[in-house]
């Protein structure tokens, strides 16, 4: 999960033409807290309660011109924070 999180972060990052989303999903990490999180994605979709882990759900509107042939629009994406408020791992659904 690590390895595609920072490949993830590089393939953002050099988009020159990436839409605030992008950004903000590229300032995503593991051990941010809950409060972070928030911040800096806002207010989920939905949350789902699976016993210690909490699963954030975000759905973005994506204008097709922010995306390139290479890229797939990101529609929705999913955070997991753990019992601690951290997040524990995330990415696109």
């Amino acid at each position: 999960m690590n390895r595609f999180a920072i490949l993830l972060a590089v393939l953002l990052f050099g988009c020159a033409d990436s839409s605030s989303v992008y950004r903000r999903i590229a300032s995503l990490h593991e051990g941010m807290t809950q409060q972070e999180l928030i911040s800096l994605l806002g207010k989920p979709h939905a949350i789902n309660h699976q016993g210690a882990l909490t699963t954030y759900e975000y759905v973005f509107n994506q204008p097709t011109a922010a995306t390139t042939a290479n890229e797939r629009p990101i529609n929705s994406y999913y955070v997991i924070v753990g019992q601690d408020g951290r997040v524990r791992s995330y990415g696109p659904n």
